[in-house]
């Protein structure tokens, strides 16, 4: 699906022919649900919103910083994803020059 080679394998007791053809049902079961896996899983990125990946990534991220980092960029995020109504969009739709904005969003200096 996306170019990548994924490896399904079945194993069966005998060589016979009717196992042979047991075989290659199975494999080709396998391989239509981790197709359909895949697509379901590429249509759930296509179709989150801006605010649902910074969660995901939100949860690994306050791990990494200390207590204060945590409550002034968890701030910054929340305004620039409501103040310039990014966090509904779609992550898919998302533009060069809106990723840009978002860059010099947070290179801007800050003052005590």
């Amino acid at each position: 699906l996306n170019g990548k080679c994924r490896q399904v394998t079945v194993t069966l007791e005998t060589s016979s022919a009717q196992s042979q053809r047991t075989a290659k049902n199975l494999l080709a079961q396998k391989v239509d649900k981790k197709l359909d896996d895949e697509r379901k899983s590429l249509e759930a990125v296509n179709n989150a919103t801006v605010s649902q990946v910074f969660e995901v990534y939100w949860d690994i991220r306050k791990q990494e910083i200390s207590p204060s980092s945590v409550y002034r960029e968890k701030g910054q995020f929340n305004s620039f994803l409501n103040d310039f109504e990014f966090g509904n969009k779609k992550i898919k739709s998302v533009s060069s020059i809106e990723l840009q904005k978002f860059v010099n969003f947070f290179d801007k200096p800050t003052t005590r």
